[in-house]
């Protein structure tokens, strides 16, 4: 291939020819654009040659390792700008000097690179995606605190792990979804998120425990991950958006024990092995609070909820038998509990307003409703449950007697 006189290339892909590595690796050379300042690698030679000037800073640092060797950039320590690596061949990438990247970090479409290690990494200035890696095993950033935008570790199918001990605060998305065999995902140290907290579609993760978050001000998802266990956010005050909790067949331990408020939405679905659900600190629910098809609910702590200023639904929670919310006296919108088969005892004693319809309904086994508070509801459908005929009788005269 002879493009001589070309010098400059912004995107390119050369590959599945058969041209040898010494002609692939010169014809690299010759078509990418170098910044004074900068570092391009195609080979571990370029990495020992810049280390051996015994520089230490960069402007950018573009990794595209065409050869099999080992990459050692230990020597780097600062790069002002963006950190890119992609389209390696080489097994291990070692950054582990490096300190601070001023612009964005970029882990993507690497074939056959196994580890990279970042494990001095302080600081991000944009971005951290890592994606795309077919064969890629483990990113080490135990030392990473702080990324001021979206950190996205997504669709790399042999992925096991990333280290992010250390990591305070995400201050745009946090998404880990689609690693095929990533079991656990500990961040012992996040204590916030500026925009959404998404775990999804991880077919074995196991084990998701960030007990120092405190907030995350977008949408929190957790969802599709088949072999999910365990959920421990035991230290999550404030979801200043919805948080959804579904999906997940054998999730068996969720720890939401601190949460105290969610700004929207509220949606635990479809959780069929989980026993338990302690949501004690929670006073108040911005939006609806949905609770449905989590087959295996029995112990539900909703002692502290006030007001839920959407509608309520709860719906076909298989071995639920008691639904208790002493201090709840506001529901905004509607009021829906059907189809709990178990659910024997209903009580909102001191809830007062029900801003649309109630529905209670097909809870085969439900012998006592406590809503003493409530006097007037327009619109209302009770019936297919165990109420007695005088009970009925008394809860509708109750719940119509203001009106």
């Amino acid at each position: 291939v002879d493009l001589s006189a070309l010098t400059c290339v912004e995107d390119y892909t050369i590959e599945g020819n058969a041209l040898s590595a010494g002609d692939h690796y010169d014809l690299l050379v010759s078509l990418t654009c170098a910044e004074e300042g900068s570092l391009i690698v195609f080979s571990s030679d370029d990495a020992d040659d810049f280390c051996a000037t015994g520089e230490t800073e960069l402007e950018n640092l573009y990794v595209n390792a065409t050869g099999t060797d080992p990459i050692d950039l230990s020597c780097v320590e600062v790069v002002t700008g963006d950190l890119e690596i992609e389209n390696s061949n080489a097994p291990s990438i070692d950054l582990g000097g490096l300190e601070s990247v001023g612009g964005f970090a970029y882990i993507h479409d690497n074939e056959a690179l196994l580890s990279v290690d970042v494990g001095a990494l302080v600081s991000i200035g944009d971005y951290l995606y890592v994606t795309n890696n077919e064969d890629l095993k483990s990113v080490d950033m135990r030392s990473l605190e702080t990324v001021k935008n979206e950190v996205y570790i997504y669709n790399s199918d042999n992925f096991e792990e990333i280290k992010l001990d250390s990591l305070r605060e995400a201050g745009s998305s946090f998404n880990v979804s689609n690693n095929q065999v990533m079991e656990s995902l500990s961040l012992p140290s996040l204590e916030t998120v500026d925009g959404s907290f998404q775990i999804e579609s991880n077919d074995q993760m196991r084990d998701i425990t960030a007990n120092a978050l405190l907030s995350v001000e977008g949408t929190v998802y957790v969802y599709y991950n088949y072999d999910l266990e365990t959920l421990s956010l035991g230290g999550f005050e404030e979801a200043a958006s919805s948080l959804y909790i579904q999906y997940n067949t054998v999730l068996e331990d969720v720890d939401l024990s601190s949460l105290q408020t969610v700004a929207s939405t509220l949606y635990i679905y479809e959780n069929e092995s989980m026993e338990s659900l302690d949501l004690g600190g929670l006073t108040e629910i911005g939006g609806g609070f949905y609770l449905s098809y989590n087959d295996d609910l029995s112990d539900l702590n909703l002692d502290s909820l006030e007001e839920i200023d959407g509608e309520l639904y709860f719906y076909d929670n298989d071995d639920i038998e008691t639904i208790s919310m002493p201090v709840l006296t506001e529901i905004g919108s509607s009021m829906m509990v059907s189809y709990n088969a178990s659910l024997i005892d209903l009580s909102a004693p001191s809830l007062s307003s029900i801003g649309s319809s109630m529905y209670i309904q097909d809870n085969s086994s439900l012998d006592s409703v406590d809503v003493g508070s409530l006097t007037c509801v327009d619109d209302y459908t009770i019936e297919g449950n165990g109420l007695s005929e005088d009970d009925h009788y008394d809860l509708l005269v109750q719940i119509t007697s203001g009106c």
